[in-house]
């Protein structure tokens, strides 16, 4: 459990185990100076924040980007994203293989200014009365061999209404 107030660090590893990085306050906040998060390439449960109390994550300053990886899994985020004065963007990616299913789940409201980069996995968009991606939407990979990563799982689904912020490009 990060502790009151919230934390920064260079980057985040959750591997090899089954992880949840809970938060102690809705307003604590973590701060990812390198900006990334990699859950591993195994098929244990990772997990950022959780429903009732979902803290944010944020990059330090200067950083445009954030990345979370997923390898193997369903790895969801409850956490909300937010900016850092930068205008971030928000990458979700893996470079796993169809066998693994690699998928994120984005469940808070997410107030990044940025465009979300799906790239090669499965992003599931389910933040009940809110936006999981506020601005623009890009998905690569595919499962014709000649997309920019070539992996059949690049899949966006929508389980909420108004996932997708009104004026977004997708």
């Amino acid at each position: 459990t990060l502790g009151s107030g919230g934390a920064t660090i260079n980057t985040l590893t959750m591997n090899q185990a089954a992880i949840t990085l809970n938060f102690s306050n809705n307003g604590d906040v973590l701060t990812v100076q390198a900006g990334g998060i990699l859950a591993g390439i195994d098929n244990a449960a990772r997990t950022l924040g959780s429903v009732n109390v979902r803290g944010s994550i944020t990059t330090g300053p200067g950083q445009q980007e954030l990345f979370l990886y997923s390898g193997a899994s369903v790895f969801p985020v409850n956490s909300q994203i937010i900016d850092n004065g930068a205008p971030g963007n928000l990458v979700l990616s893996s470079s796993s293989t169809v066998t693994n299913t690699p998928t994120i789940t984005l469940t808070g409201e997410n107030t990044h200014p940025g465009t979300t980069y799906g790239n090669g996995l499965i992003v599931n968009l389910d933040a009940t009365g809110a936006q999981a991606v506020p601005g623009n939407l890009v998905i690569s990979g595919g499962n014709n061999g000649t997309d920019s990563l070539p992996i059949a799982n690049a899949i966006v689904n929508l389980r909420q209404n108004d996932e997708i912020g009104s004026t977004a490009a997708v």
